[in-house]
């Protein structure tokens, strides 16, 4: 029971959350297109691919796992822990999972991410691979089918040369390290309502060169204001 408890709600999750590569979407009014934001292009800075998965990934057949834990915020008390894999199915092709439920799959081009959103009817969906600070690299609708039509926008909004994860969390314990090349990611999720958008999560995401998303803060649907610390 307490299997199918979790397996449901981590599908809610992929399914309302789906961006960023495990926690999701920016704010602001109109339905938004399929495609990247302004700013960034082939000479943006920072290579996405770097920063959104493990350097393992590199290699075709790797797979990467890992459990993500949600805190509340008022309490520090563990809210629900899942597990993410990432596997490199093709050279250019990275596959992700959340509980085995298929989430999305990314194919890395020159300058683009494509996204397949498998947890919203297989809606397609641009990134643009590379970036810099204050670059909107994704605004893009995805049809979550049951959960109808959602609108997420990703900004690059900081770098940080490292950050200790031990500040980010108040006065709870909840996650600790020191990284270097950090991107701090702002990424808000809304229902898509007679052309305008309807903000349910607001998350901003913790980004390390060669390992991942690493920590997340902020608002999440279901959940109210939360702590996600990946566990790797």
């Amino acid at each position: 029971m307490i299997k199918i408890k979790h397996t449901f709600i981590a599908y809610l999750l992929i399914n309302l959350l789906s961006a960023c590569g495990g926690g999701s979407g920016n704010s602001g009014s109109g339905g938004g297109s399929n495609t990247g934001g302004e700013g960034g292009g082939s000479n943006g800075q920072y290579d996405l691919t770097e920063y959104l998965f493990d350097k393992s990934l590199n290699v075709t057949s790797a797979t990467k796992s890992y459990p993500v834990a949600i805190y509340a915020k008022s309490t520090g008390d563990l809210s629900i822990r899942y597990t993410d894999k990432f596997e490199k199915t093709f050279d250019d092709t990275i596959y992700w999972t959340t509980d085995d439920v298929p989430s999305s799959t990314f194919v890395v081009t020159a300058t683009t991410i494509e996204e397949t959103v498998h947890s919203a009817e297989d809606s397609p969906r641009t990134l643009k691979r590379f970036a810099d600070v204050g670059t909107k690299y994704m605004d893009a609708n995805a049809d979550s089918g049951f959960f109808g039509i959602q609108n997420a926008r990703c900004t690059v909004i900081k770098h940080h040369d490292s950050i200790d994860l031990g500040t980010l969390t108040g006065t709870f314990t909840l996650v600790s390290g020191v990284y270097s090349d950090v991107l701090e990611i702002n990424c808000v999720t809304g229902f898509v309502i007679n052309n305008e958008v309807a903000e349910h999560t607001n998350l901003t995401h913790y980004f390390v060169r060669d390992i991942g998303l690493v920590f997340s803060e902020g608002t999440l649907i279901l959940f109210d204001e939360v702590y996600m610390v990946s566990e790797i």
